[in-house]
């Protein structure tokens, strides 16, 4: 494979800041390898990442009952912004404490962010209605509704409702939305349509229902044909990107080890859909033809890295991608695919740390250079749970993040992890080494700005 050549940097990474009152300075080491042959990309907002979700740092730490965790979020914008990463993917969680679940995004999305201009790609998933089976969105009977029009079932009216309430309370402070997350290629689950077989892993959820549900979205953010009644949504200044297909394809329910629908199929079905996309583009005969999309987001991540992160780049990652844009220049030619997740996990099989930064150089760089990609996030700022892999329990560790911040498994929080409170680092991979130097950060003290400090 083509290796980058890496040599022993003598320049140590300093960083000054003023920081909020509980937090710490996170001390990044030197980069242990050198990282000169990586050249900063000549593109604008093309690095992202997926950063933990706000939602899991509510009531997490006992100097905020009942509140966001700022120490935490604090130290993961200041992150972020040394990493010289310029957009954020995290995705919202709303369950039955509603009005707590949405407060809980308030202080990331409507102050760390803006503090070091992040911008904010915000994924409305299946966890809009967190305690609800996914496979209800496919289920009938499909009414005609008075506010969202034809085709509508339950799952589907409190879904639309809640991400418009998402959009309406933080406006202009989210930049664009990713809706459904791996949709074409879902967990096991309870119960389909036919209300008896459960539905095995690898399934999807039906084309024309995605696209229908996309298609409510958008018209609605764009006031398109709305009621007298509904008031005027500001989420149409946003992006709306359709939600990150999966590479690997949609299973048979009958029959999970064969692939009834390709990752191309899927998003082929989607845009030629009567119900939805197409029905979009005749109903509103704009030229040249348009459809309720802003962009196609996808997931190309490598099965597993085998001899080289260069082999996967190129046989795994760059076909998928060709997948990808060749649909989307035969149905909506000028529309940028977004790469909304990718990485690579350190603890599998003989991956390591050196090999994880090459890799990152390699997708960077060979991405940015395709003016149909918008943007790139890496999967993902911090490590999760399990930290150690267990064979008898058949689990992997999960060191994806290119920073470790100290955890405990810990049932009764949501996702089942507690993080050190004040969000500190007690590793730095080399793959944060790498994003400083694609996104030309200038090596020397950096001094951000944080209004609860004095200055």
């Amino acid at each position: 494979m083509n290796k980058f050549a890496f040599v022993i940097l003598s320049i140590l990474v300093t960083a000054s800041s003023l920081m909020p009152a509980n937090a710490q300075e996170p001390t990044p080491p030197p980069p242990p390898l050198d990282i000169s042959s990586v050249a900063a990309l000549d593109r604008q907002d093309f690095i992202g990442m997926v950063v933990r979700d706000p939602f899991y740092e509510w009531n997490s730490n006992p100097a905020f009952p009942q509140a966001s965790n700022k120490d935490f979020l604090d130290q993961m914008g200041q992150v972020l912004a040394k990493s010289g990463v310029q957009w954020v993917r995290f995705e919202v969680h709303l369950g039955s404490a509603f009005e707590s679940d949405l407060a809980a995004h308030d202080y990331f999305i409507n102050e760390v962010a803006p503090r070091h201009k992040l911008k904010v790609l915000a994924l409305l998933g299946f966890d809009l209605l967190r305690g609800r089976s996914v496979w209800e969105l496919e289920k009938g009977p499909f009414l005609y509704n008075r506010r969202f029009g034809g085709g509508v079932n339950g799952y589907m009216e409190q879904w639309l409702d809640r991400a418009l309430r998402v959009a309406d309370r933080y406006k202009g402070n989210i930049h664009a939305y990713e809706l459904l997350n791996e949709q074409n290629r879902m967990p096991a689950g309870e119960q389909g349509q036919d209300g008896q077989k459960d539905i095995p892993a690898g399934a999807g959820i039906p084309p024309s229902i995605v696209g229908r549900l996309v298609t409510k979205f958008f018209r609605l953010c764009h006031n398109l044909d709305t009621l007298a009644e509904e008031p005027r949504h500001s989420c149409g200044e946003a992006q709306i990107v359709l939600g990150g297909l999966h590479p690997r394809g949609t299973s048979d329910r009958e029959k999970p080890s064969t692939i009834a629908l390709t990752d191309e199929a899927y998003l082929r079905a989607i845009y030629g859909d009567a119900s939805s996309f197409e029905g979009f583009k005749s109903a509103y005969k704009c030229t040249p033809a348009c459809y309720p999309v802003d962009g196609i987001a996808y997931h190309p991540y490598p099965e597993e890295v085998r001899l080289s992160p260069n082999y996967a780049r190129q046989v795994q990652v760059d076909t998928g991608v060709d997948r990808m844009l060749k649909v989307m220049a035969e149905f909506d030619p000028g529309k940028q695919l977004w790469i909304t997740e990718i990485g690579y996990n350190v603890a599998f099989y003989r991956n390591s740390p050196a090999e994880l930064g090459a890799f990152m150089a390699d997708i960077y760089t060979t991405l940015a250079a395709r003016p149909e990609i918008a943007n790139v996030f890496w999967f993902k700022y911090e490590d999760f749970a399990p930290w150690e892999s267990d064979p008898e329990r058949e689990t992997e560790a999960q060191k994806w993040g290119i920073v470790r911040i100290p955890f405990e498994e810990a049932a009764g929080r949501p996702d089942g992890t507690l993080y050190q409170a004040n969000g500190v680092p007690s590793e730095f991979r080399d793959s944060y080494h790498v994003l400083r130097a694609l996104s030309g950060v200038p090596l020397g003290p950096i001094k951000l700005y944080f209004p609860q400090a004095s200055q």
